[in-house]
């Protein structure tokens, strides 16, 4: 007891002198000026006179940051005394697991969990939780996808746009990447028609070329969005590319004519859904408007769509984050597919991208500001949870023809 007393007033004199104490003291890296902390992780964080660098971690989650270090270069400490990875969090219907390449920059493995998404408890129960991250073949060969969302704000230049989405592109080893709404450009004063004709591109310009090539080179898929120009006008398309080939073009089809504004006036609406095969996964498109109407995700899934990808561009006000939430909620779990919806970050959009399961519940939520985030989705998630629900096996078709052929319900 003597020597339990004699510690602690040890201890309580290195802090009263200024000093920390040996849990306290941040672990240094061997490169020089790069500390190890434990803290609030930015997920896109812009370093001094270079590009963007995406950090990985998960929405409101602690993990090993990497920052340098503004004092000048200390004698590196022992990797013994760096704290470990943050444990997972938990959350209702499953863990939010931390990626483990904190772990790895720190020379530490990484956390010792499986990574599970959805449904995690139930899955783990059955047994069937799998390791946390294996690599790109073993993920195919399982049918499992990574798919980054990449929440950024786009300025006004179009060619500054495209060569920072190249150089995000650069950084990640995802399955598939997703990019917000109108990724060619916001001016000062929005998007309008006249803008909008000053950027747009047919498919084959240097916008869409470019990105068309990143993925050829990099070997993934990646959904973004252009001004399409064809003929006379211009559409605000979706693209879903995968190693270097364009497998569907989406035209939006709900044009935003609602809270003051008048889509209608910069875009000719499309007619047509888009579906595509894309690994394991039937993907099915949609651009942020479309949210608030649930014909277009219910004729995607009946075309066999299982994952919709929606860029999108939500533009802030009264109520719009309990909307957005909502919506993209109920999109996934009405049609028991996972919802991916990567939104601007800035002044005018919400932000709050999120990874949504099959079972409505939104894994993550990227909250505001500028963020990267990389989740994994499994197919058999989607196949039990509608052998589960049968939603779409129980769907009365025959009533809803006829009931919308009659302009209502009977």
């Amino acid at each position: 007891m003597e020597a339990l007393r004699e510690r602690l007033q040890g201890l309580r004199g290195a802090r009263d002198q200024g000093g920390a104490l040996p849990h306290e003291q941040p672990a240094q890296d061997a490169e020089e000026g790069v500390q190890l902390r434990e803290g609030p992780l930015p997920l896109l964080q812009e370093a001094p006179g270079g590009p963007a660098r995406p950090l990985r971690a998960l929405g409101g989650a602690r993990a090993l940051v990497l920052l340098r270090a503004a004092a000048a270069p200390r004698a590196p400490r022992p990797l013994a005394a760096a704290r470990p990875p943050a444990r997972s969090l938990r959350c209702a219907g499953g863990r939010v697991p931390r990626e483990g390449e904190g772990g790895a920059l720190a020379r530490l493995p990484p956390p010792r969990h499986p990574l599970l998404l959805g449904d995690g408890c139930r899955r783990a129960l059955r047994g069937r939780s799998g390791s946390a991250i294996k690599d790109k073949r073993g993920r195919r060969e399982s049918g499992r996808v990574r798919v980054r969302v990449f929440q950024i704000a786009v300025g006004p230049d179009k060619r500054a746009n495209l060569d920072r989405v190249l150089r995000l592109l650069d950084s990640s080893d995802a399955d598939l990447n997703v990019f917000p709404e109108y990724l060619m450009g916001v001016g000062p004063g929005g998007v309008d028609a006249e803008y909008a004709r000053s950027l747009a591109e047919p498919l084959d310009g240097e916008f869409a070329s470019s990105l068309l090539d990143k993925t050829r080179e990099r070997g993934f898929a990646a959904a973004f969005t252009v001004y399409l120009r064809e003929g006379e006008g211009v559409s605000n398309a979706a693209v879903l590319a995968d190693r270097g080939r364009v497998l569907a073009v989406y035209r939006k089809i709900h044009l935003f004519d609602a809270f003051g504004y008048r889509e209608s006036s910069v875009f000719k609406p499309g007619s047509e859904p888009a579906v595509a095969r894309l690994e394991n996964f039937t993907v099915g498109l949609a651009v942020c408007f479309d949210l608030r109407f649930p014909e277009l995700f219910r004729a995607m899934a009946r075309a066999g769509a299982d994952l919709f990808l929606v860029p999108s561009a939500w533009y802030r006000g009264p109520y719009k984050v309990e909307q957005w939430k909502g919506l993209t909620s109920a999109r996934a779990h009405e049609n028991l597919a996972y919802l991916v919806a990567a939104d601007q970050a800035g002044d005018r959009f919400i932000g709050h991208s999120v990874v949504v399961n099959p079972w409505g519940h939104a894994l993550v939520d990227l909250g505001e500001g500028e963020r990267a985030l990389t989740a994994e989705l499994d197919p058999s998630e989607v196949r039990e949870a509608r052998e589960a629900v049968r939603g779409l096996e129980l769907a009365r078709w025959d009533l809803y023809a006829r009931w919308y052929a009659k302009g209502g319900s009977p």
